[in-house]
Protein backbone atom coordinates (compact mmCIF):
# COMPACT_ATOMS: atom_id res chain seq x y z
CA UNK A 1 0.00 0.00 0.00
CA UNK A 2 1.26 3.34 -0.66
CA UNK A 3 1.80 5.73 2.28
CA UNK A 4 1.95 9.70 2.19
CA UNK A 5 5.08 10.99 4.15
CA UNK A 6 2.76 12.33 6.68
CA UNK A 7 1.31 8.98 7.39
CA UNK A 8 4.76 7.42 7.28
CA UNK A 9 5.87 9.84 9.73
CA UNK A 10 2.78 8.82 12.23
CA UNK A 11 3.38 5.15 12.11
CA UNK A 12 6.06 2.34 13.64
CA UNK A 13 8.23 0.20 11.68
CA UNK A 14 6.43 -2.83 12.47
CA UNK A 15 3.14 -1.47 11.37
CA UNK A 16 4.90 0.12 8.18
CA UNK A 17 5.74 -3.37 7.37
CA UNK A 18 2.61 -4.62 7.89
CA UNK A 19 0.75 -1.83 5.65
CA UNK A 20 3.62 -2.46 3.00
CA UNK A 21 2.83 -6.04 2.61
CA UNK A 22 -1.21 -5.97 3.22
CA UNK A 23 -3.71 -6.06 1.01
CA UNK A 24 -6.12 -3.61 1.12
CA UNK A 25 -8.69 -5.65 2.70
CA UNK A 26 -6.43 -7.52 5.09
CA UNK A 27 -7.68 -6.73 9.00
CA UNK A 28 -5.21 -5.20 11.08
CA UNK A 29 -5.66 -3.93 15.05
CA UNK A 30 -3.51 -0.87 15.56
CA UNK A 31 -3.13 1.37 18.84
CA UNK A 32 -3.83 4.99 18.07
CA UNK A 33 -2.64 7.97 20.18
CA UNK A 34 -4.98 10.92 19.70
CA UNK A 35 -4.01 14.59 19.90
CA UNK A 36 -5.91 17.69 19.63
CA UNK A 37 -5.26 20.10 16.89
CA UNK A 38 -3.60 22.75 17.53
CA UNK A 39 -4.73 24.65 15.20
CA UNK A 40 -8.38 24.47 16.43
CA UNK A 41 -7.07 24.86 19.66
CA UNK A 42 -6.18 28.19 19.41
CA UNK A 43 -8.98 29.47 17.29
CA UNK A 44 -11.27 28.42 20.05
CA UNK A 45 -8.93 30.03 22.77
CA UNK A 46 -9.63 32.85 20.83
CA UNK A 47 -13.29 32.96 20.32
CA UNK A 48 -13.63 32.26 24.41
CA UNK A 49 -11.32 33.87 26.17
CA UNK A 50 -11.94 34.41 29.49
CA UNK A 51 -11.71 37.96 31.43
CA UNK A 52 -9.56 37.90 34.56
CA UNK A 53 -11.07 40.52 36.08
CA UNK A 54 -15.03 37.88 35.73
CA UNK A 55 -13.17 36.08 39.03
CA UNK A 56 -12.61 36.64 42.61
CA UNK A 57 -9.24 35.55 42.56
CA UNK A 58 -5.98 34.60 40.51
CA UNK A 59 -6.40 31.33 41.46
CA UNK A 60 -10.02 30.82 40.36
CA UNK A 61 -9.08 32.45 37.17
CA UNK A 62 -5.95 29.87 36.77
CA UNK A 63 -9.14 26.86 38.00
CA UNK A 64 -11.14 28.30 34.74
CA UNK A 65 -8.23 28.80 32.10
CA UNK A 66 -7.31 24.53 33.22
CA UNK A 67 -11.03 23.51 32.96
CA UNK A 68 -11.57 25.46 29.68
CA UNK A 69 -8.41 23.75 28.16
CA UNK A 70 -9.74 20.22 29.89
CA UNK A 71 -13.04 20.65 28.30
CA UNK A 72 -11.46 21.57 24.72
CA UNK A 73 -8.75 18.89 24.85
CA UNK A 74 -12.15 16.25 25.64
CA UNK A 75 -14.18 17.75 22.78
CA UNK A 76 -11.49 17.33 20.29
CA UNK A 77 -10.27 13.68 20.95
CA UNK A 78 -13.75 13.14 20.88
CA UNK A 79 -14.41 14.15 17.53
CA UNK A 80 -11.10 12.43 16.18
CA UNK A 81 -12.57 9.00 17.96
CA UNK A 82 -16.18 9.58 15.78
CA UNK A 83 -14.12 9.99 12.74
CA UNK A 84 -12.47 7.08 13.41
CA UNK A 85 -15.63 5.29 14.18
CA UNK A 86 -16.48 6.18 11.02
CA UNK A 87 -13.59 5.24 9.55
CA UNK A 88 -12.78 1.78 10.75
CA UNK A 89 -14.40 -1.15 11.84
CA UNK A 90 -13.92 -1.02 15.90
CA UNK A 91 -12.82 1.45 18.17
CA UNK A 92 -12.09 0.81 21.68
CA UNK A 93 -10.88 3.12 24.01
CA UNK A 94 -10.07 6.90 24.65
CA UNK A 95 -12.48 7.75 27.22
CA UNK A 96 -9.59 8.23 29.54
CA UNK A 97 -6.38 9.11 27.99
CA UNK A 98 -5.80 9.46 24.49
CA UNK A 99 -5.22 6.46 23.18
CA UNK A 100 -7.08 4.02 21.43
CA UNK A 101 -6.93 0.36 19.60
CA UNK A 102 -8.54 0.48 16.35
CA UNK A 103 -9.10 -2.41 14.04
CA UNK A 104 -10.26 -2.42 10.47
CA UNK A 105 -9.14 -3.15 6.87
CA UNK A 106 -5.21 -2.09 5.96
CA UNK A 107 -7.47 0.34 3.51
CA UNK A 108 -9.08 1.91 6.54
CA UNK A 109 -6.51 1.95 9.07
CA UNK A 110 -4.36 3.97 5.88
CA UNK A 111 -7.04 6.57 5.71
CA UNK A 112 -7.84 7.17 9.29
CA UNK A 113 -3.61 7.98 9.73
CA UNK A 114 -5.00 11.13 7.53
CA UNK A 115 -6.67 12.45 10.42
CA UNK A 116 -4.96 15.18 12.21
CA UNK A 117 -6.18 13.86 15.37
CA UNK A 118 -4.05 10.97 15.03
CA UNK A 119 -0.18 11.44 16.14
CA UNK A 120 1.04 7.83 16.00
CA UNK A 121 0.00 4.80 15.14
CA UNK A 122 1.75 1.18 16.19
CA UNK A 123 0.98 -2.19 15.29
CA UNK A 124 -0.87 -4.39 18.21
CA UNK A 125 0.50 -7.52 19.10
CA UNK A 126 -1.10 -9.88 20.72
CA UNK A 127 0.07 -10.63 24.13
CA UNK A 128 0.52 -14.18 24.94
CA UNK A 129 -0.92 -15.35 28.69
CA UNK A 130 1.05 -17.81 30.24
CA UNK A 131 -0.01 -20.22 33.16
CA UNK A 132 2.06 -19.81 36.08
CA UNK A 133 3.77 -22.65 37.30
CA UNK A 134 3.08 -24.09 40.37
CA UNK A 135 5.41 -23.00 43.88
CA UNK A 136 6.82 -26.07 45.40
Amino acid sequence: MNLSRVQQQKIDPLLRDALMHARPEDTLRVVMTLQPDEEQALEADMERELDPTQFHSREAYRSALIEQQKRRTLHEISQTIHELERLLTAVHGGEMSHTVVAEGSAQQVVSALTLTGVRRASLDRPLELVEPRPCR
